[in-house]
């Protein structure tokens, strides 16, 4: 879809992969990504693995596993990422990692919220409301790639385009979220308000967490697919492999040589001159 598009079509993203989406600026992402992967596989951990055991699963046990193993790899790269040098040199793989990375920590919310449910005589309509919820999110990752696609094709991102991120006109990409998730989680609220045997005071947490794994998700979809042309554009053009700034070290070398030869010549100076004053007294003695 892509293939009819020259450089010039992805002039935006291009100022995007210097300015925000730098080396750099991805390399703090993933340690930003790493701390929310990190509380949840430890909420996991402690659901599963921990003294109370109430949650027994087979299914469960193999998630806990995985999400260790996927943490500790996520920790190697975003290691390996920090130094600017890697950062730099990997490029195209960092890319790759962006994508995967944001659409992982956007989805493992919904992992601690299942496992906070299941540590509570909690209702099972929150669990089904939890899991579309999350399957509207990764339809709506589709739609918005697709139309991220389109709007390079009709030259939002030429130079002075709109680029991805036109509100104006994407009122109905906003608002479709927004009424679904909204709708969602009112339903959900009504049928437990409407059921006389369960307490609503202690679901309110949880309907508060799956409000926050929402609206992080759906924001996450929205701009998803800026991360995906990012990847596409370093395999296909070279100019979004964007240089390694020169850093002055040299100048820091010379400004401290600089400074250690003024303390040498300073201390020859002041050497000089009190034996010039000894050689001074000497002289007016003998003359005396």
């Amino acid at each position: 879809m892509l293939k009819e598009c020259v450089e010039d079509d992805f002039y935006e993203l291009r100022m995007v992969a210097v300015d925000r989406l730098s080396p750099d600026g991805i390399s703090v992402f993933f340690w930003g990504a790493f701390a929310i992967s990190a509380v949840v596989t430890s909420v996991l951990d402690l659901g599963i693995f921990g003294s109370s055991h109430h949650v027994t699963s087979i299914f469960w046990v193999i998630i806990a596993n995985v999400s260790i193993v996927l943490l500790i790899t996520q920790l190697l790269f975003t290691f390996l990422y920090s130094k600017e040098k890697y950062a730099y040199r990997f490029q195209r793989l960092q890319s790759i990692l962006l994508s995967i990375i944001s659409l992982k920590t956007s989805t493992e919310f919904y992992l601690a919220l299942l496992i906070f449910c299941m540590g509570k005589n909690v209702p099972n309509n929150i669990r089904t409301t939890a899991i579309i919820l999350c399957i509207g999110g990764l339809i709506y990752l589709i739609v918005s790639t697709i139309r991220g696609i389109q709007r390079v094709r009709k030259g939002e991102f030429r130079k002075g385009g709109k680029g991805l991120y036109n509100f104006a006109q994407s009122k109905a990409q906003i608002s479709f979220p927004i009424v679904f998730g909204v709708t969602m989680l009112g339903g959900s609220i009504f049928k437990v308000l409407s059921d006389s045997s369960v307490s609503f005071g202690p679901l309110l947490q949880l309907y508060f967490f799956l409000l926050l794994c929402v609206v992080f998700q759906y924001a996450v979809a929205f701009a998803w697919p800026e991360f995906f042309l990012l990847t596409y554009c370093k395999f296909r053009f070279d100019s979004f492999i964007i240089p390694m700034p020169k850093r002055p070290i040299k100048e820091n070398k010379t400004t401290k040589r600089t400074k250690t030869r003024k303390n040498q010549t300073y201390l020859v100076t002041h050497h000089n001159k009190q034996k010039k004053k000894s050689t001074e007294k000497k002289v007016g003695g003998g003359k005396k």
